[in-house]
């Protein structure tokens, strides 16, 4: 504190200046504070006009000037009066002093937003793009051997149908999904218990035996498991097989296998091998196994291990989680949703597109909302280039059906497969906040521990017209009738052979754009694993307040920089005004970049 007459003297002579200069700056703008992440207050807005910044008022009509100074009250006749201030002079009273602005209450709010769910059509589908699916019929049958391993029912059926919050819904398949799609998607089951008479080690030998046209027998022997339930549903409980096929499409809608081996019996003394299955998706033989809308047949099929869906939904392997989670993984194969690892060794690299959290690359947390934009699950708001500056306020992407798609100057065609970014909101909410410390991994930089907005960099166009299975062999098996279906959806994000013309090593389906404007998760150097990312996904790489995105600020992200990867421009700028710790809601304004 200073003391003493002069400093006095000095403080007031400088309040009057500061109040002089302040009426001659009329029409300045005036600056304002951003407040800290974790403050209550709301940022001031800035909306671009030719390059400036200038604020946005409160309320229509409020003006950015601090409010005039009062005037000293008026003297008693018997008290000596103040002297006279001159007209260019402020009475000697204390001016008001300028407050911080409060954010603006006229940013909009998602909910008033008009959104667009992905056109796909009935050409689509014929194609073989999965469907967007709501309610789904599941067979779920539990294979059991000789020399297995033992579950009751209750607890195995558990594991499907138990309903947890939203903070737990990883636990079990039925609120996983209804949580990842805003309530859209639930399951009917009907449970099978099937003994297969076989001991662990026979088993294996069978399913590792060849048939007749050299391939191994492994996915024979499900067909023929199925074959038998429905030839005698009646005895495994089935009272109309028929309401399988939920969508009418002539299949049953989902059947997964579980299969109760003791690995430690399967292959004893060789170490390394597969049980007698590994975790995956498959579909059926287009010879044997046509569409029966009577008597459905199987299209889709899950297999596991239960030893894999009984580790518990914490227990990780590097970032990998399993359990229940194998088969929410495998499940989400059957709305056309791709695995995001790199399966493609080029030049010793590997590639990450979310870096490590995401249910289709690492069995980690919720379905990126392109996942669920091309299933038929989201719908975004799309910025219609009809204003240069829009601010709007959006909800994290696990619990509310927002996310904000921003098309290039080439425009958008109203489908997943185009070339767009996609702006959402990541925070530890459902199965992100259930594995939101792997986004917190020590051993990456301190990130947002409260979450923060995502950008995702599109590219769909390059996987159009691609097998779901094999984007570079599907056709040949199509038409040696091997498969009974080509889908030209999603696949791996990193599944681009550069060793064929025209494609490119850099351009992916989908990644994400780290918030410091570095090259996302692309090269890796593993000795001989997949999955040695150079750098994981952790909580910094998300938006936060202050922080800009755009083709300039973030052009090490870009293989095209400056242009887009089909030679159009991004002609917008994303800056987080505010992000709300406890609610985790950003506001956010989009700027037309001139």
């Amino acid at each position: 504190m200073i003391t003493g007459s002069k400093s006095k003297i000095t403080i007031l002579a400088l309040l009057i200046a500061c109040v002089m200069i302040a009426g001659t700056l009329s029409s300045c703008t005036w600056g304002f504070r951003v407040p800290d992440a974790n403050s209550t207050e709301k940022p001031g807005v800035a909306s671009a006009d030719n390059g400036i910044s200038t604020l946005i008022p409160n309320t229509p009509g409020a003006t950015n000037r601090p409010t005039a100074a009062p005037t000293a009250a008026a003297p008693t006749a018997a008290a000596p009066t103040a002297a006279e201030p001159t007209a260019a002079e402020p009475t000697a009273a204390e001016p008001t002093a300028v407050q911080p602005t409060a954010y603006p209450d006229n940013y909009i709010d998602f909910t008033s937003l008009k959104t667009t769910a992905a056109a796909l059509t009935k050409a689509d589908f014929s194609l073989g793009l999965q469907r967007p699916r709501q309610h789904i019929q599941m067979l779920v049958i539990l294979v059991s051997f000789t020399d297995g391993h033992t579950i009751g029912k209750d607890e195995f059926e558990n594991l499907f149908t138990m309903d947890h919050d939203i903070n737990n819904c990883i636990k079990s398949v039925s609120s996983y999904y209804k949580y990842n799609s805003y309530g859209t998607i639930s399951f009917d089951y009907q449970f099978v218990y099937y003994d297969s008479g076989l001991s662990c080690r026979e088993a294996w030998l069978l399913v590792n035996e060849e048939d007749e046209r050299g391939n191994f027998y492994g996915n024979r022997y499900i067909y023929d498991i199925f074959n038998d339930i429905k030839a005698h549903s009646s005895k495994y409980g089935i009272d109309d097989f028929q309401k399988l096929d939920g969508d009418g499409d002539g299949f049953v809608d989902i059947a997964t296998f579980v299969f109760s081996e003791d690995t430690k019996k399967t292959n004893p003394g060789e170490p390394g091998i597969y049980g007698v299955y590994g975790s995956a998706m498959g579909t059926t033989s287009l010879n044997e196994y046509m569409p029966d809308t009577a008597s459905p047949a199987m299209k889709l099929f899950l297999k596991t291990g239960l030893e894999v869906v009984f580790t518990s939904p914490e227990t990780r392997v590097n970032r990998s989680s399993s359990g229940i989670r194998v088969i929410l993984h495998e499940i989400a194969h059957t709305f056309g949703v791709s695995d995001y690892y790199d399966f493609y060794s080029y030049e010793g690299t590997f590639i990450s597109a979310f870096g490590g959290f995401d249910l289709q690359e690492e069995d980690v947390g919720d379905w990126n909302t392109y996942s669920k934009f091309g299933a038929g699950i989201l719908k975004p708001y799309v910025v219609d280039g009809l204003e240069d500056s829009i601010t709007i306020k959006i909800g994290c992407s696990s619990e509310k059906n927002q996310a904000i798609l921003i098309p290039t100057s080439a425009g958008w065609n109203g489908t997943p497969f185009d070339e767009f970014i996609l702006i959402d909101v990541v925070a530890p909410v459902g199965a992100n906040g259930f594995d939101w410390i792997v986004a917190n991994d020590e051993r990456e930089p301190v990130g947002k521990p409260d979450g923060g907005v995502r950008v995702l960099h599109v590219d769909g166009r390059l996987e159009k017209n691609k097998a779901f299975l094999d984007p570079y062999t599907a056709k040949q098996l199509y038409d040696a009738r091997e498969i009974s279906w080509i889908s030209y959806a999603f696949y791996c994000t990193n599944g681009i052979d550069p060793s064929i013309p025209g494609q490119s090593r850099y351009y992916h389906l989908v990644e994400i754009v780290p918030s410091d404007g570095s090259s996302c998760y692309r090269i890796c150097t593993p000795p001989e694993l997949n999955y040695a990312i150079l750098h994981l996904f952790n909580t910094a790489d998300l938006f936060g307040p202050g922080d800009v995105f755009s083709m300039e600020t973030c052009r090490d992200a870009f293989a095209s920089y400056p242009l887009m990867n089909n030679g159009s421009r991004l002609d917008y700028s994303v800056k987080v005004e505010h992000y709300d710790t406890v609610n985790h809601e950003a506001i956010i304004t989009i700027t037309r970049v001139k």
